[in-house]
């Protein structure tokens, strides 16, 4: 048999408690009842076992993983009571004794009195005493070195009478033992000698309850009362035990030593005065809740017993009209019995496990909580008076505790008491945990709580009076303004618990996140759906030089290929076979054709009804036109008139992971054989891709090794290189000084195609203009637009260049509308109609790629049915005439959206492909959230804000009929400023010539491009595939006028010519009969005034010679620099 230590073994929760049936009957047992502790209790315990068990349970549980539906029931097993821990106290040894272990109730707390001194033993002492758990613990199993001072000692003697002294157990049965408290549920150490004392145990309710002795001293919160409480002097079988704050908390006290010189104090009631009226408080919250939640038996049973009672109070009382309560008669006694005390109902309710706090969770329901809400809200609403009083330093506090305790103290309470009481139930569970670890236990951190509290506070009082600008709401608004104090923001709402985990937990969830996703699974497994595949190059650089000088590394970067699926609905499916294939036969697919024709002649009629021609007279000679439109007009009425495609749902977007590093063959074939697997392809299977043109021409290569691979050539990249096409053409012909006159003032940026949408604009804004200018040339003239081209080179040239640029400019704008309508068939024509002039401005590998182009939709005929069906990306119903090309929607909601939403090393490239595989996700989890709050609205509705340059058009009009009316361009251009930007060198007969043939042998050269590298009919030559057609001039050639030199003026009669160097400036020295005169000046403290200086020069005319003059200017200087030296 092994004596048990509850030192060793305090970190045991109690697995019984005293409502459990078992436990109960053995104690209800008779026999079990009649037992005495004459002997020391022992338990037969295996220790090895015990700690093998205790360690497999830890193991299996963390203190961090605090699961909200495993609370309740942790702090139910923490609020039953332990089991009897105890260990009697062994023979004294040698060491030296303790400072005092007593807790008693010293300067209004409780606690230890500190004395170091001390000659007595505890287990010397007779009654019951909390002693000090610290102390115990740090002296382990040597339970004699705990020590008493000897104040203690003689008041432990004196507050116990003799004969308890002798019926008392020797100081052998010197115990400590380890109870909860009855009511705060916590372990506390307290002394005994034997189980309890007999003076001063009590039996309330046929349990032993024990407290401090000298709780009993003056005071009678424990008392002979009935059958409710009497003393006990031998049961000791089932004692609880209450701790010495929580006896005053119930309504007792304990005993204060008097002090020196004063008498004591006789009776205590003075600390119970108010103990009857708490005790008719808690009796009639309890009968409230058992009408509202007892059983019907029971409400029955007690109205019989208290309804007697209560008929006889009603029968003593007497009505009155003056006050608002009825009184007692007179006539009757005021005996009144003795009724048990307030600590008593206290224990008994706690016995009993009956609730009796004010609001209980039965009685927070709906209504309740609602009509507390309403009076929650009008309290705050009333306290603008006293926030107001405080508004300094809720605005300019000088600490989060000013900060706090200027908001109403009330609402301070409420959110104090709420958040204390869910900490408190969190810390028992950890605390509990920690115990279980041999870990030091925790406690609240209130300086945490306090900026908790802060928050609600500010948060209600800024929706209540936002316009008090109280100090929380204000910061936070300022801290958002800063990027690089984001990381702050974070931390702060980590600290204030609106974060769920800090950064680097959240850092190890998204991973976890992240490489759990497989983006295939949002794709749409049906027939209906036409799978279209778009891969382009993502690239990311480092925010910031690595470590070291920025002069001798580079910044790091990444690449990857970015993959993309496109799904488009098909209102039926769309079957393809090798059947479906046709043969490549015929080579004449390029130059203008019967949709562009129609296009260009469509262009006429729009630009006529826009302008509105009419005369001012009957005799047809004074044309006038309209001038109340701009280019949106006109734009406008082009995307009326024609068709539009796309008439299906809007694409399906899923983004996969991304391939390898795209400027290489390898890393696009294997981007490419990636979608084998997204798409589960069979060996027949076609797989349609959109690329731009350099990615687009290595898919090419890659068709030898797989034949069912369909390159699509994309739109927007195309495009893009049609405008420059057009810039480089039309360089050495005036574009540049047409782009000054509408407003371009970096027309290197614009040669470079720097920003494609900005380069568009002045494209089109020049087309109209000179759309607008050749309509009324026409018109005026009586002309036809066929009469423009004649052979006569060296008249009107500057209209025959224009009428050039309204043509091929008209197909390129043209092919931008068809991809915004999603009409593929304007796409398709525009583009061969326009591929001509590619070549020709030395754009040979874009020649070559379109002649692989349109090889393929010869021949694959099913393609060009799908992109007839879905020729643009469809961003919504709403938005047509702003439909993109499948690579300008990949830049969009590829490209762009990435580089918004990556986060973490980006040039590490494992985490790169984890972040581009996750986008989706990540963002369709953030969201919905945000769309929640903030009702976002993400998708791309809205208007741009551009410059419509209406006045620079119809000044560029004006100028444009002046031009094209004059015969000799020498003659206009020396009278006219239009074309002194760029000097064009082309404006003469041979460059019109070569302007006008370039067509003709672009066309000539993209047929034998198409015959060798597509149709296989000729040997493959690239000699002269670079050269250009026209003379291209480039922005850094163009000859700038020099600049004006500044003019300085030079006075004649200066001494000293233009052709005499300057004469150095000699010093004047004042001779010494001038610094006599002038030292009275330099003596006085103020400078000298007008009159004064009038004088000194009077004085100095007489003494002055040629080479010492003196004037007003430098008498005055001569006093400044002479007074700092005298200073």
């Amino acid at each position: 048999m092994e004596m048990f230590d509850f030192y060793d073994l305090n970190d045991q929760i109690s697995v019984f408690s005293d409502t459990d049936s078992g436990f109960k009957e053995s104690y209800d047992n008779e026999e079990y009842e009649n037992n005495q502790y004459e002997d020391d209790f022992v338990i037969d315990f295996d220790e090895e076992g015990y700690f093998r068990a205790l360690n497999s349970l830890i193991n299996e549980t963390d203190e961090s993983d605090i699961e909200p539906d495993d609370t309740e029931s942790e702090l139910s097993e923490i609020s039953e009571p332990d089991e009897d821990f105890y260990q009697v106290i062994g023979q004294d040894t040698d060491s030296k004794l303790t400072s005092c272990v007593l807790i008693d109730y010293i300067d209004g707390t409780y606690r230890t009195c500190g004395q170091v001194n001390c000659k007595k033993r505890l287990r010397e002492l007779i009654g019951i005493w909390q002693i000090d758990s610290e102390i115990v613990t740090a002296v382990k199993n040597d339970l004699s070195k705990l020590g008493v001072c000897m104040s203690h000692f003689n008041f432990d003697q004196r507050i116990h009478k003799k004969k308890i002294k002798s019926m008392t157990k020797s100081t052998e049965e010197s115990r400590i033992q380890q109870r909860q408290c009855l009511f705060c549920h916590q372990n506390h150490h307290y002394f005994t000698r034997g189980i309890g004392c007999t003076q001063h145990s009590w039996v309330i309710l046929d349990r032993v309850i024990l407290t401090p002795c000298i709780g009993q001293i003056d005071c009678y919160a424990l008392k002979e009362s009935g059958n409710f409480c009497k003393s006990s002097l031998k049961n000791f079988s089932r004692p609880r035990f209450s701790c010495g704050n929580c006896f005053v908390d119930k309504g007792g006290h304990l005993y204060t030593k008097p002090g020196k010189g004063k008498k004591k104090k006789v009776g205590c009631e003075e600390h119970h005065v108010a103990d009857t009226s708490t005790q008719l408080e808690i009796i009639g919250r309890w009968f409230i809740r058992i009408a509202k939640f007892g059983e019907d038996k029971f409400k029955n049973k007690t109205l019989a017993a208290i309804a007697p009672s209560i008929f006889q109070i009603l029968q003593e009382i007497r009505p009155t009209k003056h006050t608002s309560e009825p009184t007692i008669s007179e006539s009757v006694s005021e005996e009144i019995p003795d009724v048990p005390s307030l600590f008593m109902l206290h224990v008994g309710m706690q016995l009993k496990q009956i609730n009796i706090e004010v609001i209980t969770q039965e009685d927070l329901k709906d209504q309740f909580c609602q009509d507390l809400g309403k009076q929650f809200a009008l309290k705050i609403w009333k306290s603008r008076i006293e926030l107001t009083l405080n508004k300094n330093q809720l605005q300019n506090p000088q600490s989060i505790g000013e900060y706090v305790s200027s908001f109403p103290s009330w609402l301070v309470n409420f959110f104090y008491a709420f958040l204390t009481g869910i900490y408190e139930k969190k810390m028992a569970i950890v605390n509990q945990r920690r115990k279980a670890r041999n870990i030091s236990i925790k406690a609240n951190d209130p300086v945490q709580i306090t900026k908790i509290v802060s928050l609600f506070l500010s948060i209600l009082i800024s929706i209540t009076f936002p316009s008090l600008q109280i100090w929380f709401s204000t910061i936070i608004a300022s801290l958002t303004r800063k990027p690089k104090m984001a990381g702050d923001l974070t931390n702060l709402l980590a600290v204030l618990k609106v974060l769920s985990h800090c950064k680097e937990h959240e850092r190890r969830l998204e991973k976890e996140r992240m490489n759990k996703v497989d983006p295939t699974k949002r794709l749409k497994k049906n027939s209906y759906f036409w799978n279209l595949a778009v891969i382009d190059n993502i690239d990311f650089k480092e925010k910031t030089f690595s470590y070291g000088n920025i002069f001798d590394v580079t910044r790091g970067t990444s690449h990857a290929t970015l993959r993309m699926v496109f799904q488009t609905p098909l209102q039926t499916p769309i079957i393809e076979t090798k059947h479906d294939e046709k043969a490549l036969v015929s080579h004449r697919i390029f130059g203008i054709n019967v949709t562009a024709q129609k296009i260009l002649d469509l262009y006429d009629e729009i630009l006529d009804e826009c302008l509105g021609f009419y005369y001012s007279n009957n005799d047809h000679e004074n044309l006038q036109f309209e001038t109340n439109f701009d280019i949106s007009t006109v734009h406008k009425k082009l995307i009326e008139r024609m068709d539009r495609g796309c008439f299906g749902d809007p694409q399906h977007v899923v983004i996969l992971e991304a391939g390898g590093i795209p400027n290489t063959n390898e890393g696009i074939f294997n981007a490419a054989k990636m979608y084998k697997n997204d798409f589960s392809l069979s060996s027949d299977e076609y797989l349609d891709i959109v690329a731009d043109e350099s990615i687009f021409r290595r898919l090419i290569n890659l068709r030898k090794e797989w034949p069912n691979l369909r390159p699509i050539l994309g739109s927007w990249h195309t495009n893009k290189d049609m405008a420059s096409a057009l810039i480089s053409i039309f360089s050495s012909y005036g574009i540049f000084d047409l782009a000054a006159a509408v407003g371009v003032k970096y027309i290197d940026k614009l040669e470079k195609v720097v920003d494609y949408r900005a380069t568009v604009r002045i494209i089109e804004l020049i087309w109209v203009s000179v759309g607008i200018a050749l309509r009324i040339h026409l018109k005026s003239k009586n002309m036809h637009k066929y009469d423009i081209m004649d052979d006569k080179y060296e008249e009107y040239q500057i209209l025959k260049i224009w009428y050039l640029f309204y043509n091929w400019a008209g197909l390129f704008i043209a092919h931008r509308i068809g991809i915004r309508i999603g009409n593929f068939n304007i796409q398709k024509n525009t583009l061969a109609a326009f591929s001509p002039l590619l070549p020709s401005a030395g754009k040979s590998n874009y020649a070559q790629s379109v002649s692989h182009f349109f090889g393929i939709l010869e021949q694959y005929p099913k393609l060009e049915e799908k992109l007839q069906v879905a020729g643009s990306f469809k961003v919504s119903e709403d938005r047509f005439g702003h439909f993109m090309a499948f690579d300008e929607a990949l830049e969009t909601f590829g490209v762009k959206f990435i580089k918004q939403n990556v986060t973490g090393n980006v040039i590490d490239q494992e985490n790169l492909k984890r972040q581009v595989k996750a986008s989706q996700s990540e963002y369709e989890r953030i969201e919905l959230f945000l769309n929640e709050y903030l009702h976002n609205n993400t998708s791309t509705n809205h208007e741009r804000s551009t410059n419509l340059r209406k006045d620079e058009m119809w000044s560029l009009v004006e100028k444009l009929l002046i031009a094209f009316d004059t015969k000799d361009f020498n003659h206009y251009n020396q009278t006219h400023d239009l074309f002194h930007t760029s000097y064009p060198k082309e404006i003469h007969a041979d460059g019109i010539r070569r302007l006008k043939e370039c067509y003709k042998r672009g066309l000539h050269r993209i047929h034998l491009i198409y015959a060798q590298e597509v149709l296989k009919k000729e040997k493959i030559d690239t000699t002269g595939r670079r050269v250009k057609e026209v003379l291209v001039t480039k922005c850094k050639d163009i000859e700038k006028p020099p600049r004006k030199r500044k003019n300085t003026n030079i006075l004649d009669n200066q001494p000293g010519s233009s052709d005499e160097p300057p004469k150095k400036r000699v010093r004047r020295i004042p001779s010494k009969e001038a610094v006599e005169i002038l030292a009275p000046m330099v003596a006085h403290s103020l400078p000298p005034t007008k009159e004064e200086v009038q004088r000194y020069l009077a004085a100095l005319e007489g003494i002055s010679s040629s080479s010492d003059i003196w004037d007003a200017a430098r008498l005055t200087q001569y006093y400044k620099n002479r007074h700092k030296k005298a200073k």
